[in-house]
């Protein structure tokens, strides 16, 4: 029996199609080396799309040449009259396992005098894939399969790959820079089920064209299609049946990667997004106004602007359907989730006036450096930190754990300001005092850091984008959250939502475990990231993690008693947990979401202004907050030193005066009051959702 799950954001049969033999890649010191190498050749090879509705489903896949001389390479493979395969990887294996499936088809026809049903086809390969693992001199096959058929149960899309996992999919693809063909089709997944046969064609190679480089395109030498159906028999296209599909998606712009920055409309290959230092945050503005965001997280940089040049030399004018289809955006509210509805018109004004806030701030200096600022807040940090090692000599074990809990926090508060490269213009020089600062001395991963916070900061609040305000499965903070508790152990956890507001106190102590637990997993994943920058910097991330544990485990070692460890332990770790956990949830926790689609997006000011709290100033405030009860002037301007905070809230809160805007800002205790009033909200849908 068949059940459904979410394979890589698209919906997709759940189960494998031979039990669980199918998981055979294994982690750790038990790791299949040879399958990784296979699932890589699987990668490198020319991407295949393949997508289903109703009726249809229709294989895309790029023919590749190896060299000038070279004709390109058949990629899809008709098995039987009702069904067909793609490949991705070594075209021999590939291949192969084409042939193989044909004679399985052929075999089934000679005892059954029936086409073979797809489900079988696809035990038949997975059996086939998993030997090539299990037997002493086979290597496993280094390819890819897309298997596209119609039988008696309907329309199928079948994937598996080299560890002979075997799944069900409404719309996949694989191979080379397939992420991008995936992105497309999660977010067209909808138009799938009742889309006839050209324009599923069309998705497919909408799909299919997101795979290459920005200065390549489809073509009939190396585009090739494939469509099998319910009065269809499996057919590969020629040449000329290729050429009007691809001549009806010419005028179509690439929508994976495309942004607005100072009115012009760029596109962003894959390959730049995988080679952008930033990371996966740059894919949050797709179909976006990106120009204030670029300049938040770019101050200061040459070399960002110099690449920005580049990108507008080949900018493109937007279709209208495009610029209509961005005005008519439209949010839709419901519990703790907010519409913005300010009109294009008044956006435009509000952009203006924010472009006359920043040059003001510049003109007053506020985006200097303060070197002079950060090297007594790292002396005072570090203070604290040898204050707690003097402690423990001294045998004063509790205080001791106090202090290191405090400089814990006082850590993060100075890596989080590495990272937005407040400390100085020089980014090397604040990535290598992140390290030292988050990796060794906290025990926070700063590459970690920077993907979760950059994101946060680049989509605040904004469903599906800000992975801040998934919480899951322990907090729930919108309704569409309640719709995700589905495998058993998480219908459990969905049992103590509704008191998510009694306990939520109580589990903010848990958050430095859940954070350094976290960092260790992605230092050791880092390696073999797509992300050429996480790569480059996975040795040292590893090495600087280590050395944290290392010292913090001799630190334990030297203490006198198995009690006292247990205690040193617990303190420091809850403590600064609660003292960095409390100061993060406020800000955004407690201000209502917003959709993922909404135009709220395109107008950073507000973005930030809708989405995020401040809390009341004071000078101890201020120390014990690192400058984040400025969260409002710091989302508005994350590379502004800390010091500067206090003298650009005066400007910022002239600019919502003038344009109307809200400035929300509360003293702590009421702040947390509308946070636990958000919990509130959702524990009572939950409520009615268990009875």
């Amino acid at each position: 029996m068949m059940k459904y799950r979410a394979y890589l954001g698209i919906l997709g049969d759940g189960d494998d199609f031979y039990g669980n033999r199918a998981e055979i890649t294994l982690g750790g010191i038990g790791r299949l080396h040879q399958v990784d190498y296979a699932v890589e050749a699987m990668k490198q090879g020319s991407a295949t799309v393949g997508i289903k509705s109703e009726s249809y489903a229709v294989l895309a896949a790029l023919k590749r040449a190896q060299n000038e001389l070279c004709s390109h390479q058949k990629k899809i493979y008709e098995i039987d009259t009702h069904a067909g395969v793609s490949i991705a990887g070594l075209l021999s294996d590939g291949r192969i396992l084409a042939r193989f499936l044909q004679t399985e088809c052929s075999s089934w026809r000679w005892d059954y005098k029936l086409p073979v049903p797809i489900s079988s086809l696809a035990d038949s390969v997975q059996l086939k894939l998993q030997a090539n693992t299990q037997y002493y001199g086979r290597r496993p096959f280094g390819v890819g399969l897309l298997i596209a058929g119609y039988d008696k149960d309907g329309t199928h899309i079948v994937q598996s790959d080299p560890s002979a996992e075997v799944v069900e999919m409404f719309a996949s693809s694989i191979g080379a820079r397939s992420q991008s063909a995936r992105t497309y089709l999660e977010r067209h997944l909808d138009q799938f089920r009742t889309a006839n046969a050209d324009e599923l064609i069309r998705h497919a190679l909408l799909a299919l064209r997101d795979t290459l480089p920005a200065e390549e395109n489809l073509t009939n030498q190396n585009t090739s299609i494939a469509i099998v159906g319910k009065d269809q028999p499996f057919k590969i296209m020629d040449d000329s049946e290729v050429a009007p599909h691809l001549a009806k998606i010419a005028n179509t712009p690439r929508t994976t990667a495309q942004q607005e920055i100072d009115g012009k409309w760029l596109h962003i290959s894959e390959e730049a997004v995988l080679n952008h230092p930033g990371g996966a945050v740059i894919r949050q503005y797709a179909n976006a106004d990106a120009t204030h965001m670029f300049e938040a997280f770019h101050e200061g940089s040459t070399r960002a602007y110099k690449q920005l040049e580049i990108l507008k030399k080949s900018a493109w004018d937007p279709s209208e359907d495009l610029e209509e289809a961005l005005k008519l955006r439209m949010d839709k509210a419901d519990v703790n989730v907010s519409t913005y509805d300010i009109s294009v018109e008044e956006e435009a004004k509000i952009v203006k006036s924010f472009e006359k806030l920043r040059e003001r701030v510049y003109e007053w200096g506020l985006m200097e450096a303060q070197p002079l600022y950060y090297i007594g807040k790292s002396a005072s940090t570090l203070g604290f930190m040898f204050l707690a090692f003097y402690l423990q000599y001294c045998g004063w074990y509790f205080l001791s754990a106090i202090s290191l809990a405090i400089s814990w926090q006082q850590f993060g508060w100075l890596t989080h300001e590495c990272a937005h490269h407040q400390l100085s213009k020089n980014r090397d020089f604040n990535n290598l005092v992140s390290l030292v600062f988050g990796n060794f001395c906290q025990g926070f991963s700063a590459d970690w850091w920077k993907d979760k916070h950059n994101t946060h900061h680049a989509a605040t609040n904004m469903i599906d984008h800000d992975g801040d305000i998934d919480l899951l499965p322990l907090v729930a903070l919108i309704p569409g959250d309640l719709s995700r508790f589905k495998l058993p152990v998480e219908k459990f956890f969905l049992k103590f939502i509704p008191y998510q507001h009694l306990y939520y106190t109580l589990s903010l102590p848990l958050l430095r475990l859940s954070w350094t637990t976290q960092s260790l997993i992605w230092v050791f994943a880092e390696s073999s990231s797509e992300y050429r920058v996480y790569r480059r910097n996975a040795l040292a991330e590893q090495t600087t993690l280590l050395g944290h544990w290392a010292w913090v485990l001799l630190q334990l070692y030297l203490l006198p008693t198995m009690g006292t460890r247990v205690m040193y332990f617990m303190v420091s770790q809850f403590l600064s947990a609660f003292l960095i956990a409390y100061v993060v949830t406020f800000s955004h926790n407690s201000v209502d979401k917003y959709p993922a689609n909404s135009r709220l997006l395109n107008n950073f000011a507000c973005l930030q202004l809708f989405t995020t709290r401040n809390m009341t100033p004071g000078p101890i405030t201020d120390w014990v907050w690192g400058g984040l009860n400025y969260q409002i002037e710091h989302h508005l301007f994350p590379t502004m030193p800390r010091c500067n905070l206090n003298t650009c809230m005066k400007l910022v809160k002239e600019f919502c005066r003038e344009n109307n805007l809200p400035y929300l800002v509360n003293d702590y205790f009421d702040g947390y009051a509308l946070n636990l009033k958000q919990l509130e909200n959702i524990a009572s849908l939950a409520k009615v959702k268990t009875n």
